[in-house]
């Protein structure tokens, strides 16, 4: 079971590993790590169940044998049947929402107070969820993601930004010192390729992940 950001999903595996062997799943739950300390929230379930999906057919036990394992545990499961698409979309979101920190050489409340940095991540995600809404060869997944195509930037701006300064943003998001930096700068160059590769602009997205380094 792989449980990590990747954009490329299955395929990426299928170099290494037999399909039928591989499951991918992610986790809802965010944190960071702070002089040795994990500091971490549980996400709520509506933003993000922990999620867990198949690579191939004929893995519908394996996938609910592992959704079992996580709701003894306490977790709110959700089972995906196109696990490709939610780690594209996955990774489109969480690099816009972690590189306004970044942009903003702060914390996530600090983001919140910087106009510039909110606008940009709204920008960013419009880009992000336009691309995947039009592509004839990915979708949105989970559907309620739509939600950054049709809500207006200021209004978007203004939200998130409203959202930054709650606690569960705060525990969620990582500082400007964070080690995540390299890992979320190589996810939004891969995610920014796809999508330009299908002749999307991806200029605010590019902006946000560069404006750091």
């Amino acid at each position: 079971v792989f449980m990590a950001n990747n954009p490329y999903g299955s395929k990426e595996y299928q170099q290494h590993f037999p399909l039928e062997k591989v499951a991918m799943a992610f986790p809802g739950a965010a944190g960071v790590i702070k002089n040795g300390v994990v500091h971490y929230t549980i996400v709520n379930s509506f933003m993000q169940p922990t999620t867990v999906g198949s690579t191939t057919a004929n893995q519908e036990k394996l996938v609910k044998n592992i959704a079992g394992m996580f709701k003894k545990a306490k977790f709110s499961v959700s089972i995906c049947k196109d696990m490709d698409s939610w780690m594209l979309n996955h990774a489109g979101l969480i690099c816009p929402l972690t590189n306004a920190v970044y942009f903003a050489q702060g914390t996530s409340t600090e983001a919140a107070k910087n106009k510039t940095a909110m606008l940009t991540m709204a920008q960013a995600l419009k880009e992000a969820f336009r691309f995947l809404h039009r592509s004839k060869q990915h979708r949105i997944a989970p559907p309620k993601l739509k939600i950054f195509v049709y809500t207006p930037t200021l209004v978007l701006r203004l939200a998130l930004s409203a959202a930054y300064r709650t606690k569960q943003v705060k525990a969620m998001m990582p500082d400007y010192t964070s080690h995540s930096q390299t890992e979320m700068s190589l996810l939004s160059d891969e995610f920014a390729t796809i999508a330009e590769k299908e002749g999307y602009s991806m200029e605010k997205y590019r902006l946000l992940s560069t404006a750091h380094i």
